[in-house]
């Protein structure tokens, strides 16, 4: 994680105070104290934070879905993330970040429908697709619909994609 966290670090523009909060997360130390420490070191507050936090998250996610895949140990961090951090669900979708997300969310979909069928495998990968995001089942459909689209373009049959998707 300390290799994913340093190229966040040297990829993006975040505050003093985020670079520091996410050098401790990398080090594994959540404790509160320090936290604290460094809200009161860099004089700001744990909202202020929390929303920078969302992008910082979307820029992890993009970061670790580009190999296509979603390791535990990703899935893990991102939750410990999250809640260091307080960002709820929703909140993504406050911060007005519904164009990244679908960018995300449609390259990972169409490698899922690229065969037409959506396997076991398949099917947990969007599940955890809704979850890196906070996304309530009915959102997640919104940001689905143009995947199925496609796929269904291309010769799909809706029964196999593990969907809902209403004409």
């Amino acid at each position: 994680m300390k290799t994913i966290i340093q190229n966040l670090i040297e990829q993006h523009q975040y505050s003093d105070a985020m670079n520091a909060s996410l050098q401790l997360l990398a080090e594994g130390d959540t404790s509160p104290i320090k936290q604290k420490e460094v809200l009161k070191h860099y004089n700001t507050t744990q909202e202020v934070l929390r929303w920078e936090a969302v992008d910082v998250i979307v820029d992890y996610i993009g970061l670790i879905l580009e190999d296509n895949s979603l390791s535990t140990e990703e899935m893990q961090f991102l939750r410990l993330m999250k809640l260091y951090f307080r960002v709820k669900e929703g909140d993504f979708l406050k911060q007005h970040k519904n164009e990244q997300i679908e960018h995300i969310l449609c390259r990972q979909l169409e490698l899922i429908y690229r065969d037409k069928k959506v396997d076991h495998h398949e099917s947990a990968m969007k599940v955890e697709l809704q979850e890196l995001f906070g996304l309530s089942y009915d959102q997640f459909l919104r940001f689905e619909r143009k995947a199925v689209e496609q796929a269904l373009k291309n010769g799909a049959n809706i029964n196999d994609l593990d969907t809902f998707y209403m004409l």
